[in-house]
């Protein structure tokens, strides 16, 4: 493969808004220019990427006031990658070229230069692969990630939960660490409805019910809050048992 900055250089301006990248992808599809949306895809997350290791990954390796703006910056480029890669995926999945995407994601993984990032982008692969079918390459994915006590991506966290080989001291504690970590409040209520679920499965129902109640309140003015239904549906089912 090419370098991200050399096969989409051309088109490589200031493309950090996933908004409007994102229209532009799903305007070239629409009309069937499926190579004008990859195009777009992969300058779009390539412009990002640059922009990650001329920042984020610089403040990461300078003194206090570096940390500082790396810890503030860390989770919002985790979202806004993901985001990112989530055009491209589109753009490829559509253009008959799923097969590229796991290269892809590992390219990216090596290309970030912030591990913070790179744990993303590795739970993003292994999603993608339970996604497919492929659960034992997902699995083999998750592996790469290393010791669970160390993982700090909210998402990596939510899926060494579900799929790895772990005890249900382990589990459970992966899961509240999937809250503690998690980059938005979105991320957070998910990981929040996922412990939920574990804590009523092994007869822990009160504090799932407190973390029910603590996610609708916190959605309550979102109508449309997936998780807050989510969060609903799941307060009644424990409520009847």
């Amino acid at each position: 493969f090419k370098r991200y900055g050399e096969c989409c250089r051309f088109r490589i301006t200031r493309r950090t808004d996933t908004k409007s990248t994102n229209k532009e992808v799903e305007h070239a599809i629409a009309v069937r220019d499926l190579s004008l949306a990859e195009e777009i895809a992969r300058a779009s997350l390539a412009q990002y990427v640059i922009w990650i290791k001329q920042h984020t990954a610089a403040a990461m390796q300078a003194g206090h006031v570096g940390k500082e703006f790396y810890e503030r910056i860390v989770d919002i480029d985790a979202l806004a990658l993901e985001s990112q890669v989530d055009v491209m995926v589109r753009a490829l999945s559509v253009a008959g070229k799923s097969d590229l995407i796991l290269p892809q994601l590992r390219r990216l993984r090596e290309l970030v230069g912030v591990p913070r990032l790179a744990m993303r982008l590795t739970a993003m692969a292994s999603k993608w692969l339970f996604d497919s079918e492929r659960s034992e390459e997902a699995v083999l994915e998750l592996n790469t990630l290393g010791r669970v006590s160390e993982l700090t991506d909210s998402l990596a966290l939510s899926l060494v939960a579900r799929h790895s080989d772990l005890t249900d001291k382990e589990r459970k504690g992966a899961l509240q660490r999937s809250v503690e970590v998690a980059a938005c409040d979105e991320e957070k209520h998910l990981a929040q409805l996922n412990l939920a679920s574990y804590l009523f499965q092994h007869a822990e129902s009160d504090e799932a019910l407190s973390l029910l109640r603590s996610v609708i309140k916190e959605t309550d003015v979102d109508e449309s809050s997936n998780e807050g239904s989510a969060a609903m549906i799941l307060l009644w089912r424990i409520t009847l048992a």
